[in-house]
């Protein structure tokens, strides 16, 4: 009887030390995984100007021109923000028109292709597992866009670092991370926000409702959205307002542009012309004359 008990507890044992074996196992794989997406992230502006050149068509081909041309470190920059579907990479579009606006879409291809492994589906896929691990890497792939120099007196971003808040703060509330992970992240934000050169002039919102955004994502078939539920994008959507629309979130970074989104890019582009002004005549710095876009012949 002593025996089979001393060998129930010895067994017990055994199982106990495996499983916590299994478990330091998996927290090294994690943080060399970790350590692995932040060393090929954390590359030189050359290097990374030509990986962000490879996986987007840049119709103006700007980044070759911050290689070789005047580069401007404080340009004028307009963050493009809204839900997922909500035509930002089309409104975006329109600024290709201009030959002193350098044009940054949002770095998804990046997050597709980290070492070989495709972060952003394993997100939607599994976003309990790998939010903290994606949210970090989405930071850092906007704070390189952020602190990017360009040839330009204009920047037009697809989304900002700023942005990236509200899918924290989703994940937050949907309890996806945990506090820690929240507290690291929002620390890092903290730490960026003080020492490096992060800047918003303008923001344009497209405000989206969720039904119609849900639709045009299933239209254009992104194979890592089709586990993306209504009811991600109408979180997605409340956080948005929240923060650009009741304005009782995060502080604003700069002033707020609000576009109706449910609208098509052809009825969008009368209320963007209304604005014209207060877009293309702003100043760049407190200093220098004013600059107005200029139209490709």
């Amino acid at each position: 009887m002593a025996t089979s008990t001393f060998g129930g507890k010895h067994a017990s044992w055994l199982l106990s030390q495996r499983l916590s074996c299994v478990a330091v196992c998996h927290h090294r794989a994690a943080c060399l995984s970790t350590t692995r997406v932040f060393q090929r992230a954390l590359v030189s502006h050359e290097e990374y100007y030509g990986r962000y050149k490879k996986r987007h068509k840049v119709k103006n081909n700007c980044i070759m021109e911050m290689l070789s041309t005047k580069l401007y470190n404080n340009p004028f920059t307009i963050c493009i923000e809204g839900n997922i579907g909500s035509g930002k990479t089309t409104f975006l579009n329109h600024f290709q028109s201009f030959n002193n606006a350098t044009i940054l879409p949002e770095p998804v291809d990046l997050w597709r292709d980290v070492d070989g492994v495709n972060l952003l589906d394993y997100f939607y896929k599994d976003p309990t597992h790998y939010a903290f691990l994606f949210q970090s890497y989405v930071q850092l792939t906007r704070l390189q866009l952020h602190t990017m120099a360009t040839p330009s007196p204009y920047k037009v971003m697809e989304r900002s670092v700023f942005s990236a808040r509200c899918f924290l703060e989703n994940m937050k509330r949907t309890n996806m991370i945990q506090n820690v992970e929240a507290i690291v992240l929002e620390d890092w934000y903290d730490w960026c926000m003080k020492n490096t050169n992060i800047r918003a002039d303008l923001i344009i919102y497209l405000r989206t409702t969720p039904e119609v955004v849900f639709q045009r994502m299933q239209a254009r078939a992104r194979k890592e959205e089709d586990s993306v539920p209504l009811e991600y994008l109408k979180q997605i959507h409340e956080i948005h307002d929240d923060w650009l629309y009741r304005r009782t979130l995060f502080s604003l970074p700069a002033p707020v542009m609000i576009i109706d989104g449910d609208k098509s890019l052809e009825e969008m582009m009368p209320q963007f012309e209304k604005c014209r002004d207060r877009i293309l005549n702003e100043q760049t710095d407190g200093t220098s004359p004013r600059i107005v876009l200029n139209t490709k012949a």
